[in-house]
């Protein structure tokens, strides 16, 4: 539901939440808080690996303290509120196995190859009009966001690399083959799709992977031919995909005319603007911003007096720099601290699928405020939880 319907998404979570919070017997019918509630809410905050990721929704609450825009900071506690309970939720219930672990990345590759499936249909149905809107800087049609849809095909790609070369599979030999042709798949795919989000979290975690085959492993023949062969894959793309072509020459237009001064022209531009008027905004309040409720509004108040024939207004494109201006320097060191955590306590950072999961959303940042929409945050929180049960839940079953 990450890619169809952040509703139906919003009640999954909720369903995952009322099984942490109640217990739920069918025959005869019975609904009571669960008889470890009060154990586990002990434990949880016992559990620093845990409850530290509950310091993005505090980040917020503290900032409402001194913002003034009411309306804006309950619409921003209301999104931050998985921060809050989603943490605690996968603490209470019972801990993946290596096999579900594995398992629902599985389930993450297949359900997206059947998703490309249905996109490159339509493109094909589609394809002078959108190849024309390709051209003019629009995306290939995708369910919801084709920024998110991007990350999420290339976290898909990667797992299911990953599962490839584990040799994983639940009951047949040949599920193995099937992992490794929807994984290609998904990969020229991503590259028909050409939303420079995904690639650039692709190929980054990849050139991560070659270079950890040459320094860590001492593999280097491997490595220096995959790096090769991955250079290689771009231009082969531009000259086989007119899609990936046509995203290339609008990324160079869009360049050229930033170059000779002309900043009005192209999406991208609309993002370097943001990215100012966010830094300036910070630099007014550094220590602990404007307060994340008044964000909004300093934002349009930038707009008006720096560029004010701009229509378009966007918040800033950049997830660290929001955090900067809404909460100041405080609120940046308490955020590195929410996300970075949980990442290396343990060696966390060891296993291959949360090494994915964190450089993807890490990298997504730079470019996105991906934590700024309720899409984006289910997004965070369940793949979040889904690592730490498996990494670090509680091993025992008096937890659940």
């Amino acid at each position: 539901m990450i890619i169809y319907s952040p509703y139906i998404l919003s009640n999954a979570l909720i369903g995952l939440i009322c099984c942490a919070l109640f217990d739920i017997q069918l025959e005869p019918f019975r609904l009571r808080f669960h008889p470890q509630l009060k154990t586990n809410l002990s434990a949880f905050w016992k559990s620093r690996t845990f409850w530290i990721t509950t310091l993005i929704f505090f980040i917020t609450l503290i900032s409402s303290l001194y913002s003034t825009d009411l309306d804006y900071i309950t619409n921003r506690l209301r999104l931050k509120i998985p921060f809050l309970i989603i943490p605690f939720t996968f603490f209470a219930l019972p801990r993946l196995t290596k096999r579900s672990y594995q398992g629902l990345f599985y389930f993450l590759v297949t359900i997206l190859f059947l998703t490309n499936l249905g996109i490159g249909a339509n493109y094909l149905l589609h394809f002078e009009e959108i190849n024309t809107n390709i051209a003019l800087g629009q995306p290939i049609p995708v369910p919801r966001n084709h920024v998110r849809y991007s990350l999420l095909l290339a976290i898909g790609i990667l797992a299911g690399m990953i599962l490839t070369y584990r040799k994983f599979y639940i009951r047949y030999t040949f599920e193995r083959w099937l992992i490794a042709a929807m994984t290609l798949s998904n990969f020229i795919f991503i590259h028909i799709l050409s939303v420079r989000s995904g690639l650039i979290v692709l190929y980054i975690t990849m050139l991560v992977g070659c270079l950890t085959l040459i320094f860590l492993q001492r593999k280097f023949l491997i490595g220096a031919l995959s790096i090769v062969f991955m250079l290689a894959l771009p231009i082969a793309a531009f000259y086989t995909i007119p899609s990936f072509a046509s995203k290339v020459n609008y990324a160079n237009w869009e360049l050229h005319e930033f170059s000779h001064g002309r900043t009005e022209a192209g999406s991208d531009m609309d993002r370097v603007k943001s990215i100012i008027i966010g830094w300036d905004i910070f630099k007014s309040h550094p220590l602990i911003g404007v307060g994340a409720g008044d964000l909004r509004q300093s934002v349009h108040d930038k707009y008006t007096s720096l560029y004010p024939t701009q229509e378009k207004m966007l918040m800033p494109h950049n997830q660290f720099l929001t955090i900067m201006a809404g909460t100041g320097l405080i609120g940046l060191l308490l955020f590195l601290i929410a996300i970075f955590y949980p990442f290396l306590v343990q060696q966390h950072y060891r296993d291959p699928f949360y090494f994915v999961f964190f450089l993807a959303f890490f990298l997504s940042f730079l470019v996105e405020s991906t934590l700024e929409n309720s899409i984006g945050i289910g997004f965070y929180v369940l793949f979040l939880g889904i690592c730490l049960s498996y990494l670090s839940g509680v091993k025992s079953k008096s937890n659940v």
